[in-house]
């Protein structure tokens, strides 16, 4: 189909505008760690989506600590929508060609791979549509997801994140630096930007429970039971042997086979202070 000598010169006038600008552009890498958590909090955005919500960030910022790295600016999926917006002012539009395709990770059988083709068209004064680019989306989505107690389960909405994710991509690459640019300058303006600390950017190990002291129950008559923790049952240790004298006293130990009490397994214990006390009794 041919097109009118306007639409092919401003045409021509996009491409160039769009090489001047990647020279200096805002560079979107998805390589770091950084930008896996990105990647995470547009899981949030999709199912807020699937639910009925709306939510307002547009691009998520990371500003490292100094000397700890570089300052890190990421488009999420609703950037990408208005990034596509802007796009259509321009006179270009953004097409999402289905099927999208899907196969079973060749190196794990937890993950998915989800390829997604956007066609990019250049709208002309009488409203005809004409192919100006196409990209491929790719996204590699886990069939399952960790709780925030730390459980693994299986992700129910695997193929919703990772087929918009993968969408989501092939759109970056068809959208020009300078309108990605334009988008961080309007969610600057907005407020519509996610921060993520430093802390969130690295891996959270899980809340350890406190440690419990170990209790232990020994018999200090025929009809009295005390439950104390061990370094209070050592002490115990410690006043017998001062009344039996050293020797006596490890024999006695000699006689259930150890020859210090920290060799005690803690569940015999009670039976070796019964011992110790019978020492006792009978004025050894």
């Amino acid at each position: 189909m041919a097109v009118d000598t306007e639409t092919a010169k401003r045409w021509e006038e996009e491409k160039n505008h769009e090489k001047d600008e990647a020279k200096t552009a805002i560079v979107v890498r998805d390589e770091t760690d950084i930008f896996k958590q990105f990647d995470k909090l547009d899981d949030e955005v999709i199912l807020a989506e699937l639910k009925g919500r709306l939510t307002q960030s547009l691009v998520y910022h990371f500003a490292p600590k100094e000397g700890s790295g570089k300052e890190q600016w990421g488009i999420g999926k609703n950037g990408v929508d208005a990034c596509s917006v802007e796009l259509s002012k321009r006179g270009y539009i953004l097409r999402d060609v289905l099927p999208i395709t899907r196969m079973i990770d060749p190196t794990d059988s937890e993950y998915i791979l989800i390829d997604a083709l956007v066609e990019k068209y250049l709208v002309t004064k009488d409203n005809t549509e004409v192919k100006a680019d196409s990209a491929v989306g790719t996204k590699r989505q886990w069939l399952k997801m960790k709780l925030h107690g730390g459980q693994i389960v299986p992700d129910p909405f695997w193929y919703e994140k990772g087929s918009q994710k993968a969408l989501r991509n092939a759109r970056l690459r068809l959208i020009p630096e300078d309108v990605k640019a334009t988008i961080i300058a309007m969610a600057k303006e907005q407020n519509k930007i996610t921060e993520v600390t430093e802390q969130e950017s690295a891996p959270q190990k899980p809340a350890q429970p406190p440690k419990q002291k170990l209790k232990i129950t020994i018999k200090l008559s025929d009809d009295k039971y005390v439950t104390e923790d061990l370094t209070t049952v050592y002490g115990r240790f410690e006043a017998i042997k001062k009344k039996l004298g050293e020797k006596i006293y490890r024999e006695i130990l000699g006689q259930f086979g150890y020859e210090k009490k920290n060799q005690i397994p803690h569940e015999r214990i009670p039976d070796v202070y019964m011992g110790l006390i019978g020492a006792i009794k009978l004025g050894m």
